[in-house]
This record gives structure tokens, sequence and C-alpha cells, in this order.
């Protein structure tokens, strides 16, 4: 495939996946915070993630697969990988740190504070590899597990960009195994097998699906958007029900039929989207890494303003802290794009990924 594949509802989708974990963390702060708080937990939130991950198969297949042929794929892939995933994260994670250990004397009791952040562990975050600390298997940037998800398959990824095999006769079986091991996963094994998860499935999901389109699939487009807007709401509203290795039938597969109702939708209503959801997709990542820090801010001054805690557990007053807790972690991610993640990138893009190396879309940057 040799023109370009830009696809503007990915990129909007994006931003509403984001916003999706960030309403989901704003309540749980409400539930843990507010001593009979009335604001809901609204779990369905954390099926973001869900969507990132099929994206993130979708985009690898579009930006990617047909050009296996290119002098080191591989090489060039995982730089682009690397440049796209890695500074903001080892920024904010690094930025985390230093806050954690300035202000760990001084949070609330009601505000959680990573205590164990030791040379291993900071190494380990760094670097992706999943880890066990008081606080479960996460690393110290909590919402950084699930880019020790995303690193492992790019490294499959690259892998068969480097054996010069083809792409999806390579994960296909290596996900489906990979998968298939965590029926069998006891808690006498390390750590890192934690990644042997039916969410590697949702990848491979996302990656089929660009296969397709790269064939030439564009489905049926009242079908579609049909399945695709049922599968939102179900993500919405459905009372959450995420029994141990079902999440990915339970929300992977609505979230499959949403990315898949974009793709097929775009052809008529891309161009109609407006840039400012154009933009909060282009923060997502900024939004994801940082939300959660914002947030831990946020309800710290809540607290010194005797704003929340006792006595503030109407639900009208939480919402709206709920809904204003959103808008001020969007304007922070919107202002950490602008001003660090979008240059860092293109000037790492331009020292480390050759101007002349081909690309597909304007979407492999993301």
């Amino acid at each position: 495939m040799t023109e370009k594949y830009t696809i503007r509802g990915i990129q909007v989708l994006r931003g509403l996946a984001a916003c999706m974990v960030v309403i989901h963390h704003s309540t749980q702060r409400f539930a843990n915070l507010v001593p009979g708080s009335s604001t809901p937990f609204w779990e369905n939130g954390a099926s973001g993630v869900d969507i990132f991950f099929i994206i993130s198969g979708f985009v690898m297949a579009i930006s990617t697969l047909g050009r296996e042929d290119k002098r080191h794929p591989a090489a060039v892939f995982l730089a682009r990988r690397f440049i796209r995933l890695v500074p903001m994260y080892w920024a904010m994670t690094l930025l985390f740190i230093t806050i954690t250990l300035a202000l760990q004397h001084h949070a609330t009791d009601n505000i959680q504070v990573h205590t164990q952040i030791t040379f291993s562990a900071v190494l380990k975050s760094l670097t992706f590899i999943p880890y066990k600390s008081s606080l479960g298997i996460q690393p110290i940037l909590a919402v950084g597990w699930t880019l020790s998800f995303e690193v492992l398959f790019y490294l499959l990824f690259a892998a068969a960009l480097a054996l010069r095999v083809s792409v999806i006769g390579w994960l296909t079986p290596s996900l489906l195994l990979l998968a298939g091991l965590s029926v069998f996963r006891s808690p006498t094994w390390p750590p890192v097998t934690v990644l042997f998860d039916p969410l590697l499935l949702e990848f491979l999901a996302g990656l089929l699906l660009g296969y397709a389109v790269l064939r030439g699939y564009r489905g049926f487009l009242m079908t579609s958007s049909l399945l695709g807007l049922f599968a939102l709401g179900f993500l919405l509203f459905a009372p959450a029900v995420t029994p141990v290795g079902l999440r990915v039938i339970v929300w992977g597969l609505p979230a499959l039929l949403i990315v898949h109702a974009i793709v097929v939708m775009e052809p008529r209503w891309g161009k109609l989207l407006p840039r400012w959801a154009l933009l909060l997709g282009d923060a997502s990542y900024s939004l994801y890494l940082s939300h959660n820090m914002i947030m831990n801010i946020f309800f710290n001054l809540l607290i010194k303003l005797h704003l929340a805690g006792v006595g503030h557990n109407n639900l009208t007053y939480e919402l709206l802290g709920a809904t204003l807790c959103l808008f001020v972690t969007i304007a922070v991610a919107l202002a950490l794009y602008w001003f660090i993640e979008k240059p860092v990138t293109e000037m790492l893009k331009r020292r480390l990924v050759r101007r002349s190396e081909p690309t597909i879309a304007a979407l492999a940057s993301h």
C-alpha cells in the first residue's frame, strides 16, 4: 500500500479512551477520599486501556506492514517506537519520583504515596520490566503497567521485521501462545510472567484489523456503525463485570467493535471531526501518563482548602469536582504535549530516523 492512510477518527478515539481512564481514576479518588462518598466508582473507565491496545495493534499494521523489504526495517521501527514511547514515560516517571520524595512527609493519609523507590525499582520501571512491590506488580508510575505490554508487542513485531518473516504469521502464534500460558501461571512464577495474559489478544485483534484494511477491507457502514455505537454504550454504561481472564471478551471485544466502526466510518465522517478533538487525541499520551500525578496534587489541594472530606459527600458536588479534575488534567496534558512531548519527539525523529525513510501515514508517528 503506497498511499497515505491517515485515520482522524482513531486520533479522536485515543482522546476519548484517555478521558475514560482519567474519569475512572477521579471517581476512584473521590470514592476513597470522602467517607460516605455518593460518587459511584466508574470501573468501566478502565476499558479505555483495552481501546488503546486495539488501536496499538491496528496502527502498527497500518504504519509498518508492507515495508518489511525496506533497509533495516526493525531498526527504524524500534527507533520510532522508542521516540514515541520512552522520553515522556521516563520524564513523567522521574518527575513522579521527585515529587514523591519531596512530598512524602506532607501528603495526607488519604492520598496513596509510593514509598518503595529503590534503585532496582527505578531501573525496572524505566526498562518496562514488571516487578513485585507492596502495591502489587506495577512500576513506580502505576499507569506504566500497560506500557510493559506495549513494549513486549513491539519487540515481537521488531523480531519479525528483523527475521524478514511474515509479521502476521509470526505474531499470531506468538501472541496466542503467550496468552495461553496465562492459564498455567501460578504465584510462584516470576513477576515478568504477568505479561503472559489474554490482553495480548487485543493487540493481535487490532493487528489483524489493520492487515485487513491494508488488503482492501472497508466493511458495511450501517452495520459497523450500529455495532460500534452499541459497543460504546456497553463500555460506558453496562455494569462492570470482569471475571479473571475474561476481560479480553467483556471489554476487549466491544473495544474492537468500536475501533472497527471508526475505521469504516472514516471515509464519510473523518474530515468532519473538529480540530480540538484531534488535538486531545494528540495529547492523549501526555494525559495518560500525567493524570494521576495531577489528580494527587488536585485532591491534596481540595483537602487543604477544606473542599473535600467529611461533609462533602453530595453527589452533585462530587461530580462537579470530578469534572473539574478532568478539565485540569486535560489542560496540563495539552501544555505537556505542546511544550515537551511534541518538540522532543520531533527533535529525536530528526536525529534518530533518517529524513529519507518513507512513511505510509502521519498516523505512524502515533
